[in-house]
């Protein structure tokens, strides 16, 4: 339900896409897009914590307090990538990553730029609040 809530999503298979992480850092997903067969999305912020999602609740990744696990509010974060943006991740701990894995996460994104098909022109810029559906769902697994 959280996926369908997201007006974006990821290049390539359409749908809840699952994605490794990388442990350097560096972007782990493919480049993020309009759902609505729309633009790119170019430079993106995310200045909200990312939520975790269980079923129908949503719980912020920094405060996990049940699990002992203390997790940063940049812990995933948009990175630009040649010609759009994706998503990396800061290392985690071994007990992070057991508890993250194959977790859905959910990410606000609180401005960023539409692209032209092809990425080398920025079409507009979308400022907008939480409250909107300027989001991104993807599970993670970690190897």
């Amino acid at each position: 339900q959280a996926y369908n809530e997201c007006s974006l999503r990821f290049m390539g298979q359409p749908g809840l896409r699952v994605f490794d992480l990388r442990k350097d850092g560096k972007v782990f997903t493919s480049r993020l897009r309009s759902k609505r067969g729309g633009p790119l999305v170019g430079v993106a912020n995310a200045n909200y914590p990312v939520e975790v999602v269980f079923a129908k609740k949503a719980f912020k990744l920094t405060t996990q307090p049940k699990t002992g696990q203390r997790f940063t509010p940049t812990q995933f974060k948009p990175l630009r990538l040649f010609r759009g943006s994706g998503i990396a991740a800061e290392n985690f701990t071994p007990s992070q990553y057991k508890y993250i894995n194959f977790r859905c996460i959910r990410m606000y994104f609180t401005e960023y730029q539409t692209l032209a098909e092809d990425g080398s022109t920025v079409i507009s810029n979308v400022f907008n609040n939480r409250k909107e559906d300027n989001c991104v769902v993807f599970r993670v697994r970690h190897s």
